[in-house]
């Protein structure tokens, strides 16, 4: 059985909260979410990734508010009473604590080991490997109890736009800097 992989992701253009395939509808974003002219490296495709991991034994819940103090650092562990460490593997992150992701993304929590899980996939058509998730295995290595919080800046032309996202555990998705 799999356990809890949380994502929140933070896309600079839509807002879209949603758990288990219920979500908010058409959003308007306003002008003053924009970023400043000059502050976002728009030479640098791709996303930034910060992944933080429990212990194995966690077993920890799918749900938001779960995956938001276990990125906040405060979620507690009952055992200890003190957060939870992080055992996400950062020895390839950046000093901010965030991988880079240049390409799209497609992540399953078992890749290292040659899972196959989702609608795309080695031997999907059209075949779209499965990437293992940055960090993972962690350093006890194992593949559960993760939340993931990925950060882009988008760049769109005024009117409606549509957006994916495909989660077995739920994601969250809002705008603003």
């Amino acid at each position: 059985m799999r356990n809890s992989i949380g994502m929140r992701y933070f896309l600079f253009g839509l807002a879209l909260l949603t758990v288990r395939g219920v979500g908010l509808a058409q959003p308007v974003i306003p002008s003053n979410y924009a970023a400043p002219p000059g502050s976002v490296n728009t030479g640098a495709p791709g996303f930034k990734v910060r992944t933080v991991q429990a212990r194995i034994d966690a077993n920890l819940p799918d749900r938001l508010a779960r995956i938001e103090a276990h990125l906040a650092g405060t979620l507690i562990d009952p055992l200890t009473g003190l957060p939870y460490e992080n055992e996400a593997d950062l020895s390839l992150a950046g000093t901010d604590g965030y991988f880079i992701e240049p390409d799209v993304i497609n992540y399953e929590q078992d890749a290292p080991w040659g899972a196959l899980a989702g609608n795309f996939h080695a031997f999907s058509s059209p075949p779209f490997p499965d990437d293992p998730i940055p960090g993972i295995p962690g350093i006890n290595w194992h593949t559960d109890n993760i939340s993931m919080e990925i950060l882009a800046f988008l760049e769109l032309a005024a009117g409606k736009h549509r957006f994916g996202v495909n989660s077995d555990d739920g994601f969250k998705l809002t705008i603003g800097i």
